[in-house]
């Protein structure tokens, strides 16, 4: 016994011990649990690991990051690195669960590649985490910027939280890792973007970031600029030149407060005139002389903003500028009015003003659980199961003796209920066996974008997939697409009012932190549900209709002519849209118009863009009524939308109502939802003013689906096209074991069309 003793410490405990003395330190600074520390459940999270070697020879290590998903499965979100003598920093990315809560920790792990030994592990805690439906805006320095009015959410649908002191250089080096961020904010207290302390792979990230739907927006220096020569620069609105001038503050700057200069330094920027396709600068805002200030252009699916005015400079700050909101209302497209946080104390206290904690919050995306959850089947065999349990229960019982007692056989009860156990127990087998899921299914809802001017495609997908086996399922996003894999593959669970819940038996799957387009997920023959976004090509778009057979294909061209765009476009899918919307943009701080397409639009159809009978714009600045009441039908589109209640129907946060109706929710009021969606930030402000308790305002959120939102889009010139299909559509960027699955739920196709002309003059 002693000697097995001694040989079982001579193999199991001096390695490891030996292993930890010449192990690998962890160690993770709570600053770099998600961005600045914070955290929101369900976004892709980046974590940096910081590793020291005690060794004398270099390690290549294998660094996990162990948490739960949606159902309770355990992931290991890791990546590979080699450890030399110095210290080495790893960015780990993943998708916390929505059941994840501040105080929460998870577990950081480092492995030898080579002899699968642990040398190190340490605990991961964020400093904050946010709910979901908050909008975050990082910003690099620490001036105010003069967004602080947006922080309390008391005009707002959802308050943002502002995220100052990011360092470019610790930025992280993949685009997921940015992607809770409304927008980036790059003033001149970050410094030189191409500062060689800023990695390839940041650069590389941002530039991602932006193309997947970032907002870049670049604060110009008061003197100079070193963007222009950064490897950034192809990123920036296309300018000639940028003017220094000497100037009283624009208007939308705000008031000057205090004993201050009258004048503050301007860059004029000078937007490229021969840039005349879907590619122009939009001037969003002018000095008092006319001169460009701020531009925007898009790039990819996002947006970048310039701003000639640093907004740090300390003769600003002394001005008490910017003030108002003119600035960032016309820099995000945000309509919410900026007051003072005196002002605002007063109001609440007189009962002028509502708090948003006492307004109904009606969640935007609450139908997508339902509508993506595979009950029908689940329905169908419960009612068979309860069908089948009452004849057994009475046959086994009342029924059964009642007749035995009839016929005088009462002394054969035991013999009876014996013989009808076994009987119950062949037909509940047999007919598990013949309900049994025969074949993989998936549903879905999915939002495809198309910028039609370079054929890139973006898609957002919320899915439950069934696959009839218990067995590993390798999942892939984009896969074959000849583009480079811009996808990411998670399972954080869907709010459907019961979190925290998952399956009895907890297993575990790996994914690529590095990449993580894929993994081999454990499957139970039941529903699982994934979200997924990518961006892959859809090939050149043709310049006349019928030239493409990609289902994602947009044929035609527009040109302006009076003031609005006019041509012919021809879609590609054998879908048929309905409930087709226009939104013609016009850039250059004009208010978009929009009008229904009232036909369904079948593949291969032309449809005429012209100069419509009836149009509307897609919003107008809030008004109330001689009684106090908001005006809804005064606010434009998005106005009436709100008027109609939309989105009402299924409920708000705190009750579970939306998800009770489930899938059963009309098609109209998850259009009505989709497009409210589409222009989030664009929306009018809710009824802050109104104040009564038995019909309360409403606050619209948006939880896990900031990144549907076109407003920074819209403010370029641009057609945006929106319809939807309930048919098997093949574009979904998905495929199961190697091969696409036939996807029953709904399709959004959003195309951004560029318009080649500019309007006369």
């Amino acid at each position: 016994m002693r000697w097995l003793i001694l040989c079982w410490a001579c193999v199991c405990v001096i390695p490891p011990v030996l292993a930890a003395g010449d192990g690998v330190s962890v160690r993770i600074d709570p600053r770099w649990v998600g961005v600045q520390g914070v955290v929101r459940p369900g976004a892709w999270t980046p974590m940096r690991v910081s590793l020291d070697n005690h060794g004398a020879d270099p390690k290549r290590v294998r660094c996990r990051w162990v948490l739960n998903d949606g159902d309770g499965d355990r992931v290991y979100a890791q990546r590979v690195a080699t450890v030399g003598p110095q210290q080495t920093h790893v960015w780990l990315y993943a998708a916390p669960s929505l059941a994840t809560k501040a105080g929460d920790h998870w577990r950081v792990e480092v492995i030898d590649e080579a002899q699968g030994l642990a040398l190190g592990t340490a605990q991961a805690r964020p400093r904050s985490v946010l709910e979901q439906g908050q909008c975050v805006l990082g910003v690099t320095g620490t001036a105010s910027l003069g967004l602080e009015p947006y922080t309390n959410g008391v005009t707002r649908h959802e308050p943002c939280t502002l995220l100052r002191g990011i360092e470019p250089s610790q930025l992280p080096d993949r685009w997921y890792g940015l992607s809770m961020l409304e927008a980036l904010i790059w003033t001149p207290q970050g410094g030189d973007p191409g500062s060689p302390a800023i990695s390839v792979d940041t650069h590389r990230a941002v530039r991602q970031w932006v193309r997947q739907g970032g907002h870049l927006v670049v604060v110009l220096p008061a003197v100079g600029s070193l963007w222009f020569e950064s490897p950034l620069s192809d990123l920036l609105p296309s300018v000639r030149a940028a003017r220094r001038a000497v100037a009283a503050p624009p208007d939308w700057l705000g008031r000057p407060e205090g004993d201050a200069p009258d004048t503050v330094y301007l860059q004029v920027l000078e937007p490229d005139a021969d840039r005349v396709d879907g590619g122009a600068v939009s001037v969003l805002l002018r000095d008092n002389e006319g001169g460009a200030v701020v531009v925007a252009q898009s790039y990819g699916f996002g947006r970048v903003t310039l701003i000639g005015v640093d907004l740090t400079d300390p003769v600003l700050a002394r001005m008490g500028l910017p003030n108002g909101g003119g600035l960032w209302n016309a820099v995000f497209g945000w309509r919410s009015p900026v007051y003072t946080q005196k002002y605002i104390d007063d109001q609440l206290q007189q009962w002028r003003m509502s708090e948003a904690q006492f307004r109904q919050r009606v969640d935007l995306g609450r139908f997508i659980p339902g509508l993506v959850a595979m009950r029908e089947e689940v329905l169908s065999g419960l009612l068979v199961v309860i069908v089948f349990l009452g004849v057994y229960g009475l046959a086994a019982g009342p029924v059964g003796f009642a007749v035995l007692k009839r016929w005088g056989m009462t002394k054969y009860s035991w013999l009876v209920f014996v013989g009808v156990v076994v009987l119950g127990s062949v037909c509940a087998w047999g007919g598990a066996w013949a309900m049994r899921p025969a074949r993989m299914a998936m549903s879905h809802f999915t939002v495809i974008d198309v910028e039609a001017r370079t054929g890139l495609a973006k898609a957002h997908s919320w899915l439950s997939l069934l696959v009839p086996r218990h067995k590993r399922v390798r999942i892939e996003v984009a896969p074959g697409w000849e583009a480079p894999i811009e996808g990411t593959l998670s399972s954080p669970g869907m709010d459907s009012g019961n979190r925290g819940g998952g399956f009895p038996d907890t297993q575990f799957y790996e994914i690529n932190a590095d990449s993580p387009h894929a993994a081999d997920v454990p499957i139970r023959a039941t529903a699982k549900q994934f979200e997924l976004r990518g961006v892959f090509a859809n090939g050149n778009p043709p310049d006349e209709p019928g030239e493409t057979t990609s289902p994602l294909g947009l044929g035609g061209r527009l040109s302006l002519e009076g003031g609005w765009p006019r041509g012919r476009l021809v879609h590609h899918g054998e879908a048929v849209l309905q409930n087709v919307l226009l939104v013609y943009c016009p850039g250059d701080g004009g208010v978009p118009v929009v009008w229904r397409h009232r036909e369904p639009w079948p593949g291969g159809e032309a449809l005429d863009v012209t100069r419509p009978e009836a149009f509307e714009p897609l919003v107008r600045p809030f008004s109330y009524d001689d009684s106090g009441k908001r005006s809804w039908v005064q606010e434009g589109y998005l106005g009436r939308l709100m008027g109609f209640k939309a989105g009402q129907a299924w409920g708000s946060h705190t009750t579970g109502e939306g998800n009770a109706r489930g899938a059963a929710i009309a098609s109209s009021e998850i259009v009505q939802a989709v497009e409210m969606l589409s222009f989030y930030n664009a929306l009018p402000p809710p009824d802050f003013r109104h104040t009564g308790l038995a019909d309360r305002a409403v606050n619209y959120d948006r939880a896990g689906t900031q990144g549907l939102d076109l407003t920074a889009t819209a403010a370029t010139r641009c057609l945006i096209v929106i319809g939807h299909t309930l048919e098997a559509f093949a574009a979904l960027p998905l495929l199961v074991d190697g091969r696409p699955l036939p996807a029953n739920g709904w399709t959004v196709l959003r195309w951004i069309v560029p318009i080649d002309q500019r309007p006369a003059d």
